[in-house]
């Protein structure tokens, strides 16, 4: 689910948790991230400063700066 929430791989998602750069709580043999643990991270300064986004990261971006505008 986090892959579909943020556009990034699996592997991707596995090494911020193993990292502890995303928060998780570790049910063997899976992770589980609450959402405000998701959205704490993905408006982290590391999320936000990440050189190489993805689709979908990129996306978000450009939908938070045109909103930021119509205000």
């Amino acid at each position: 689910q986090v892959c579909e929430v943020t556009g990034y791989q699996r592997h991707t998602i596995l090494k911020w948790c193993s990292k502890d750069l995303l928060k998780t709580i570790l049910q063997t043999p899976k992770y589980m991230i609450p959402k405000v643990w998701l959205l704490e991270f993905v408006t982290s300064d590391f999320f936000n400063e990440i050189s190489r986004k993805c689709g979908k990261h990129y996306t978000a971006i450009k939908e938070i700066s045109n909103s930021s505008k119509d205000r």
